[in-house]
């Protein structure tokens, strides 16, 4: 029997949807989890999109998103970043 898989992941953050940090201090992502009914669970520890510089002031947004095998796209997640003095 094929199982065909029209249901999307679910992707949630980890930690704070929103982060302030001291410029020029070391910023360390605790990243995005995602769940699927077919592919089980994992973790993302980098964005989909996004950076963030550290010696530069400004809000930074990181966004998270997945793609399970069968090409379902989850939910993008956001967390934004501001570097502040």
């Amino acid at each position: 029997m094929h199982v065909v898989d029209t249901t999307p992941p679910v992707m949630t953050l980890s930690g704070s949807a929103s982060i302030s940090i001291t410029k020029n201090s070391t910023y360390s992502e605790s990243g995005a989890n995602w769940t699927d009914t077919l592919d089980g669970t994992g973790v993302l520890l980098s964005a989909s999109s996004g950076s963030v510089d550290t010696s530069v002031v400004g809000a930074y947004t990181l966004e998270y998103s997945y793609v399970d095998v069968s090409g379902n796209p989850s939910n993008t997640v956001t967390r934004i970043v501001n570097v502040i003095l």
